[in-house]
């Protein structure tokens, strides 16, 4: 025993030995913390929304350039808008080319510092009281405007400043955009020339011969064009809905400091507009200094003990809902596994928490879903569950009057029903494809004879007689004024622009399913003599709308060199980019600093 103590107390004092222990603590500790690079790699391709340079896009870039690409339309209607399989398309491919195009500003060196963006948020009309930047305006325009459409002032303030980015690219490109004398000529021609037209409307009821279709041609049409009747992607599940309304009594907030508080917090969203009257002094036809009475706007902050009892109410609403989340909440952590992988089904948990089940679906992702007051996010909520023991429920979901929580039953995949399902909706979707096609085919041989009667020295009036449509007079008009009352003044001036004097122009398609066929009685020049004062002006505008059309094929351009591939899946199938908004850093972006964004 002594002998194999002495043996051991030696063993651990050998460096040999120490020294090989250190060397495979570190490869140990080293292999544990290291990824191995097709981990990294599957990783990153995982979370990325595409392929440019042979690198991936993360995801959250496209997000955040989808989510501005919405927010520059949404801010040009002035609301929010729901977004179908069309509008996706066209907003992902805005969003990709958006992308591209400030990739390649920062590699230019092209970047927006924060003292610009405040720049361009002061100069706006809107924000203007009396001529001068007004913080409860803009407040108000956070508040009122932006925050219903989903967006916060963080996310307004970054999208400024990307505007302001692009802006600068597109300047670089129209210093390389010429226009030529005969483009001003031609754009100032159609600016001043007077047009006197005739015109006709052929609307489907005006066809003499209605078409009639039978079963079988909606079949015909079905079998065509099977696309069209195709059902996405759909859900059925089961909810329970928690009453806001249940939690209000026992919510109900009295205590002024928390009122006041939240006052001081959001002051600038308690604020009338009055119109009130100012004494002003002006200069007489005299040449005296007289004092005149002016009407103008004032905005005006409402004193706290004014918009108290609101804020009251507020208060006690939030509180009903925070306190309805939190059943909801015990739902959910009801529904977890626990570590077992033990779990109780929905209908259990519901139980025993006293909740009714309700089902609802098949619906769609952007079918209304009766009964739910939550709007697309019980949607988006239902379609992002997957069909494990850990992600078949929802979050709490909360909506105007309820908070929900849902269960996911079954996803359906996307399929194309059989005839006999749909048979009403494609006898009608026939019955209108055949009334187009005939007012196309009356269309045209309208416009034939019309095109052969002027020809022969007949009037446009004798060509369309036998069509039995009324010839509507114009009167003379120019682009500019004349043709503010008529109700298809955009389609008929773009009709008749290209022609000249005695000519007719090409069959006009409406909004409405009918069609114009114009006659230009008479087309006059306009005054030459004015060409100078306003061809600089003309240059301006054609170039600007050039450098647009430019900027658009420059950055297909960035997107085609680049080798750009589109890794996400439809919106069928994956409705997460859509409806994420990217959330707010603690640095408001509109506080990053110039370097960082270069």
């Amino acid at each position: 025993m002594v002998m194999m103590i002495s043996k051991f107390h030696r063993l651990i004092q050998s460096r040999l030995l120490w020294g090989a222990f250190l060397v495979i603590i570190i490869f140990t500790f080293v292999i544990w913390g290291t990824v191995a690079p097709s981990d990294e790699k599957r990783s990153e391709e995982a979370n990325a929304a595409g392929k440019m340079d042979g690198k991936f896009v993360p995801r959250d870039e496209f997000v955040q350039a989808y989510f501005n690409t919405y927010m520059s339309v949404a801010l040009g209607l002035g609301r929010r808008f729901d977004i179908d399989d069309m509008i996706d398309t066209q907003l992902r491919e805005s969003a990709w080319r958006r992308l591209a195009a400030l990739r390649e500003a920062k590699k230019l060196g092209i970047a927006t510092a924060d003292d610009e963006v405040l720049g361009t948020l002061q100069s706006q009309p809107v924000f203007l009281v009396e001529g001068r930047f007004n913080q409860n305006a803009y407040s108000a325009f956070i508040q009122n405007m932006l925050a219903p459409m989903g967006f916060t002032e963080a996310h307004f303030e970054q999208h400024v400043r990307e505007e302001i980015t692009l802006q600068k690219l597109q300047r670089v490109l129209q210093q390389s955009v010429l226009v030529a004398p005969l483009d001003i000529n031609r754009t100032f021609r159609s600016l001043t020339d007077q047009f006197d037209v005739e015109y006709v409307v052929l609307t489907p009821d005006s066809l003499k011969d209605e078409p009639e279709v039978t079963k079988d041609d909606a079949n015909s049409f079905y079998l065509s064009n099977s696309n069209l009747f195709t059902i996405p992607v759909q859900v059925r599940v089961k909810y329970v809905e928690i009453p806001v309304a249940s939690f209000l009594d026992g919510a109900a907030v009295t205590n002024e400091d928390d009122a006041l508080g939240y006052y001081d917090q959001f002051m600038d969203s308690f604020v009338v507009t009055n119109e009130v009257t100012v004494k002003r002094t002006d200069i007489s036809e005299s040449g005296e200094l007289v004092e005149v009475d002016v009407v103008t706007n004032r905005v005006e902050t409402l004193g706290f003990d004014v918009v108290k009892t609101n804020i009251f109410e507020i208060l006690t609403r939030q509180a009903a809902v925070d306190r309805a989340a939190e059943a909801a909440v015990d739902l959910v952590v009801a529904l977890a596994p626990d570590r077992q992988g033990n779990s109780l089904s929905f209908d259990d948990a519901a139980g025993r928490g006293g909740f009714e089940v309700k089902t609802a679906g098949p619906f769609g992702l952007r079918d209304e879903v009766p009964g739910i007051d939550a709007g697309d996010a019980f949607n988006a909520a239902a379609f992002a569950l997957k069909p494990n023991p850990e992600e078949y429920f929802s979050d709490a979901v909360v909506g105007s009057n309820f908070v929900y929580v849902i269960g996911l039953e079954e996803r359906l995949d996307p399929r194309v029903p059989t005839f006999e399902e749909v048979e009403e909706t494609a006898m009608k979707a026939a019955t209108q494809n055949a009334k187009s096609e005939a007012l196309t085919r009356t269309a045209q041989k309208l416009r034939e004879a019309a095109m052969e009667a002027v020809s022969g020295g007949k009037t446009f009036a004798s060509a369309v007689e036998p069509f039995d449509l009324e010839v509507i007079k114009t009167g003379e008009f120019t682009v500019a004024e004349g043709m503010e009352t008529n109700e298809y003044s955009e389609m008929l001036i773009r009709g008749i622009l290209p022609r000249n004097q005695g000519e007719v122009s090409d069959i006009l398609p409406t909004e409405d399913g009918s069609a114009l066929i114009a006659y230009i009685v008479k087309r006059t020049a306009g005054d030459p003599s004015a060409l100078p004062s306003v061809a600089p002006q003309i240059r301006d505008t054609v170039r600007q709308q050039r450098t647009r059309i430019l900027f658009q094929e420059w950055e297909k351009y960035l997107l085609a060199k680049a080798g750009f591939q589109d890794l996400l899946p439809s919106r069928t199938d994956d409705a997460d980019y859509e409806d994420e908004v990217p959330e707010e850093d603690e640095e408001s972006p509109a506080e990053t600093s110039e370097d960082e964004d270069a």
